[in-house]
Order: structure tokens, then C-alpha cells, then sequence
């Protein structure tokens, strides 16, 4: 029951998240890159994966993350009957914490995943070239470290609840921060989540960034136990 009403909290911004994502791969892959570049596969890393999907994946993150405020009741709105509902539930509040923050973590997947087969297929509708595995792999890598971001989100809004500054903030902070050494030097240094998130390593030398993924495993991981925390000890 807690995923099914996971889902009923979150499908209508997964589903606006997803729609708009892939209308901008389609308008980025059918327009804005020629498939006469001189090297399109690297055209495409960089854009898609490195600049696109980098750039937005915290901001979906914190869409996504906002869904918890109905797992809050507020007395002073008629809307509290969702969060009333949820914590009436037989069940404890870390339970609904983490199938809640379960189901964000799969919807941001196929928000990723889904990328993949557009960028092989329309590349080749285009004459260019982009093999399917290649996409679905650096899609895994956006997916997998960027959960960070899904558990940054998810602690900053069980924190601020209703405090939208101070739960958009720090997520663009860290956006703007993690970003700037992209605007100073070729790559990111190895211990930025985006170089993992990229695939740089794997793009330039065929390695999978194991490291950066574990790391950012381990940091999300520690961020929603924070998160559970503070949740079932909120009083309401």
C-alpha cells in the first residue's frame, strides 16, 4: 500500500519530469547536434550527458524531493488531508519515509533510462552513429551517482518542510560549486560527483568510475538515514 500511495503522491511530476526531458532530447538530438560533426560521439557525451543531464539532474531531484511535503500534515490548509492520512497508516514513519524516497529513486531512473534508446535511435535516423549500450550505460551513471541529489533533496525538505529558500539554496549552491571547475579546466577533478555522473573516466580511458559511484552510494546512503532520522522524530 505505502508504493501505491508512493506513486499516487508522485506520478504527476514524474510523468511532467519525464515528458519534458525527452522532448528536450529529442529537440537536442534532431536539431541542435549535426551528425556531421567531425567527432559525433563525443558531441553527444558532452552535451547530453555532461551538460545537460548534469545540469538538470538536481533540479528534477528537487522536484521530485518536493512530493515529500505530502507525507507532512498542515493544519493551516485544507490540503493536510494527505499527510493526516499517511501518518495514520499502521505503519512506522521510517517505513514510509524509505518506500516513499524508493520509488523517487526509480522514478529518477527511468527519467534517465529513458534517454538512452532516443539518443541511439535518432542518431541513426540522423546518419549519425550512438551506440545503445554506450547510452544506457552513461544513462546508469547519471542515475546511480546522482541518487546524492535525490537524498540531499529528500533531508533538506524533512528538515525546512515549508522554508522553499532554504531547500532551493543549498541545492543550487552545490549545483553552481560542483559545476565551476567544468568553466575553469577541461574535466572535473576525480572527486566531483560529475565526474562520475559523466562517465569521463570511462568516456576517455574505458574505465568505469567505480570510486565516484561507491562514494556517492555511500553519501546518499548516510544522507537518507539522516533523513529518516529527523522524520520520525518530527513533531507534528
Amino acid at each position: 500500500m505505502l508504493w501505491q500511495k508512493s506513486w499516487w503522491d508522485t506520478r504527476e511530476l514524474f510523468l511532467l519530469n519525464l515528458a519534458v526531458m525527452t522532448f528536450i532530447c529529442v529537440l537536442i538530438m534532431g536539431v541542435a547536434i549535426k551528425p556531421d560533426s567531425a567527432d559525433y560521439q563525443r558531441t553527444v557525451w558532452v552535451v547530453w550527458f555532461r551538460w545537460v543531464m548534469t545540469f538538470w539532474w538536481p533540479v528534477l531531484a528537487l522536484f521530485m524531493g518536493i512530493t515529500f511535503l505530502r507525507s507532512f500534515p498542515r493544519f493551516d490548509m485544507p490540503a493536510a488531508a494527505p499527510g493526516l492520512f499517511t501518518l495514520s497508516l499502521p505503519v512506522t514513519r521510517r517505513r514510509i519515509f524509505l518506500s516513499h524516497w524508493a520509488v523517487i529513486m526509480l522514478e529518477m531512473a527511468a527519467i534517465s533510462l529513458a534517454s538512452a534508446p532516443l539518443i541511439s535511435i535518432i542518431s541513426r535516423l540522423n546518419g549519425g552513429w550512438f551506440p545503445m549500450k554506450e547510452a544506457f550505460l552513461y544513462s546508469l551513471f547519471i542515475g546511480i551517482g546522482g541518487m546524492a541529489f535525490v537524498s540531499l533533496s529528500s533531508l533538506l525538505i524533512v528538515i525546512f518542510k515549508n522554508n522553499a529558500w532554504a531547500i532551493i539554496g543549498p541545492v543550487v549552491a552545490v549545483n553552481i560549486v560542483l559545476h565551476w571547475p567544468q568553466w575553469l579546466i577541461e574535466r572535473y577533478p576525480w572527486w566531483n560527483v560529475y565526474h562520475a555522473m559523466s562517465g569521463e573516466s570511462y568516456f576517455h580511458y574505458g574505465e568505469i568510475p567505480w570510486l565516484g559511484l561507491l562514494a556517492s552510494l555511500a553519501v546518499s546512503a548516510l544522507m537518507v538515514f539522516a533523513a529518516a532520522r529527523v522524520y520520525e522524530r518530527l513533531d507534528f
